[in-house]
């Protein structure tokens, strides 16, 4: 993982299955934060902390469900966090349903 971007997208799908993006992450691999010069080439923040692709993911679902306009039931994703079991019990306590 040289130069890449690695983004992390949170969708709500309505009952008709129309998807609309309401959220996104980007991801910065843990290697590059022991090295200052290397985050601040690429503009990432001074207050950035390195997060798991499934701890930006639950930050989104927070954000979701803290907003009034969005009503959902459930969360799925690929295996990368339907497999973290931190996540899914995340979900389960919030009653958000269980990561598929």
């Amino acid at each position: 993982m040289t130069n890449c971007q690695i983004g992390v997208f949170c969708s709500y799908v309505n009952p008709d299955r129309a998807r609309v993006p309401i959220n996104r992450e980007l991801y910065v691999p843990r290697s590059w934060f022991t090295d200052p010069d290397r985050l601040a080439d690429a503009g990432v923040p001074d207050a950035a902390v390195f997060s798991t692709k499934p701890e930006l993911a639950w930050r989104m679902i927070e954000r979701a469900a803290e907003d009034p306009l969005l009503v959902f039931g459930w969360v799925t994703g690929d295996e990368a966090y339907g497999n973290n079991t931190a996540l899914r019990a995340r979900c389960r306590a919030r009653a958000a349903g269980v990561l598929i």
